[in-house]
């Protein structure tokens, strides 16, 4: 890391949010009990300063520092002002004063800082399009799939409540059916009742009439 770098992350303080190493078991540990089910969506997450990502940010501001004395300069005599017993104001002015000492105007200054805010902004550009080709590989490819199951899912759906139906209408015609065939058995068993009930009666006269007829016509 260069000197100059070292300078810059002493000026732009890093937010005690940044992640440190005694933290890291105890997010880890977080993240492992509350493992979110749906798809997490960007407006659900909530990002912290990082430490990696400011001295990439740091890095593009002193590969394009300007010469002289600039933004970057007038930040730095802040960071020295923060020591002093004065305000805000108080600081901001003096640190002007010394700007303007060296031929700095108030303008020259904010067109500096601007000019800045352009590398990082062209920082952040880049990220974004690294960031969106990566997210199309990991996550595009799986949302795709995802649809393509939903509809896979309610085709199959669909399907099982139309076989549901049909089984339901079959057992239905197996339940008529089988009542009629019970229906039809009584009446087959009836009628063989019947008739046998008719043949024994016919059978038991004439068998009758036979007996008689070779007792009393001899």
């Amino acid at each position: 890391m260069s000197d100059f770098l070292k300078k810059l992350k002493g000026v732009f303080l890093v937010d005690d949010r940044t992640t440190t190493e005694a933290e890291e078991p105890k997010k880890a540990e977080v993240r492992k009990t509350v493992v979110p089910v749906k798809t997490v969506s960007p407006s659900m997450v909530t990002g912290n300063v990082s430490e990696k990502f400011t001295d990439i940010l740091l890095e593009a501001m002193e590969r394009n520092n300007q010469e002289g004395f600039d933004y970057v300069e007038y930040k730095k005599s802040l960071k020295t002002l923060e020591k002093m017993p004065m305000d805000e104001k108080t600081r901001y002015f003096s640190a002007f004063a010394a700007a303007q000492s060296m031929g700095i105007s108030q303008q020259k200054l904010i067109d500096s800082a601007k000019f800045y805010l352009g590398i990082l902004k062209t920082e952040e550009q880049q990220f974004q399009n690294a960031t969106k080709g990566q997210r199309e590989k990991q996550v595009g490819g799986k949302e795709k799939v995802i649809i393509s199951l939903g509809k896979t899912i309610q085709e199959k759906g669909e399907l099982i409540a139309k076989l549901t139906q049909e089984i339901q209408q079959h057992q239905t015609d197996m339940d008529a059916m089988k009542s009629e065939i019970e229906e039809s058995v009584v009446k087959i068993d009836t009628t063989m009742q019947d008739f046998h009930a008719s043949y024994t009666n016919l059978e038991s006269q004439i068998n009758g009439d036979i007996s008689k007829m070779e007792t009393y016509l001899k």
